[in-house]
């Protein structure tokens, strides 16, 4: 019999645990001041809990501008 996982994880998404593990902080104040000073976006899931994405991550660290930052025109 096949088991069928509780909680569906997306492999791009880091969730507040994975942040506050990797970065080592226990707040989430903390967490994130520490996301606006390293300019990487992100939201609030269910509950309010703090989440971005790896490519979020990994433009920040590379210096890349993320497609929020981005402007598009539109012409009518």
């Amino acid at each position: 019999m096949n088991a069928i996982p509780t909680k569906a994880r997306n492999p791009n998404l880091l969730d507040e645990d994975d942040l506050k593990s990797w970065l080592g902080f226990q707040q989430r104040t903390a967490l994130i001041e520490r996301l606006k000073e390293q300019k990487i976006p992100y939201f609030y899931g269910k509950g309010g809990a703090v989440c971005t994405t790896v490519g979020a991550v990994e433009s920040a660290l590379c210096g890349r501008k993320t497609a929020a930052e981005d402007s598009i025109e539109f012409r009518f």
